[in-house]
């Protein structure tokens, strides 16, 4: 039979993984490679782990040409996002880098009201002008007298949020196939088009 997941395993897993994910930034600055080889790494040995996954619960990949096309636009996205996110975190640090690149809330807010016809709600109108501020006052004060290096790893960071916006919502379309026996093989193959593309 395959492998089930309750509930609460279901959580932990997820806890534990959002507790990993928040130290990659970190990982990345320590690790003694190029940006562009920490991304690929990350992303082949993603790649692997989802596949001996997917195989213990058993999912199937999907093998038509639409749906690999799909697959290869968000890696093809994702590999944008990490490559100017590890270029931002080596010049401006993994704390203000990850600040940047967490403005992708922003872009999907924006993007689901001028597309997807959804409302903004005052709280959140309220909430996107005061992280609009807080980005003016944390990186605006000095930008001129700032090292070219700085500058263009805050443009970077602000270039994340976009391409993983993008990606964000490539990822909504393909984890809305009624299909939910791929999933796990879609994220796999994400992973291996990243690499790919890296």
């Amino acid at each position: 039979a395959p492998l089930t997941i309750n509930r609460a395993s279901a959580i932990a897993a997820v806890a534990s993984g959002a507790v990993m994910i928040s130290f990659s930034s970190i990982f990345v600055r320590l690790a003694q490679v190029g940006p562009s080889a920490s991304g690929f790494y990350r992303m082949l040995f993603g790649s692997l782990a989802l596949i001996m996954t997917a195989a213990l619960l058993r999912q199937r990949p999907q093998t038509n040409g639409t749906s690999q096309l799909w697959l290869a636009l968000a890696g093809l996205l994702f590999a944008a996002d990490l490559t100017v996110w590890h270029r931002s975190i080596l010049s401006i640090g993994p704390g203000l880098a990850t600040v940047l690149a967490n403005f992708q809330v922003f872009v999907l807010i924006g993007a689901g009201t001028l597309f997807l016809g959804e409302r903004i709600t005052p709280r959140t109108l309220i909430a996107v002008i005061l992280a609009l501020l807080g980005l003016m006052m944390l990186v605006g004060p000095g930008w001129n007298q700032l090292t070219d290096q700085w500058r263009s790893g805050v443009l970077l960071g602000l270039a994340t949020a976009v391409f993983y916006a993008c990606f964000l919502l490539l990822l909504r379309r393909l984890q809305a196939n009624p299909d939910p026996t791929s999933q796990v093989w879609n994220m796999a193959q994400v992973s291996a088009w990243t690499a790919l593309f890296m």
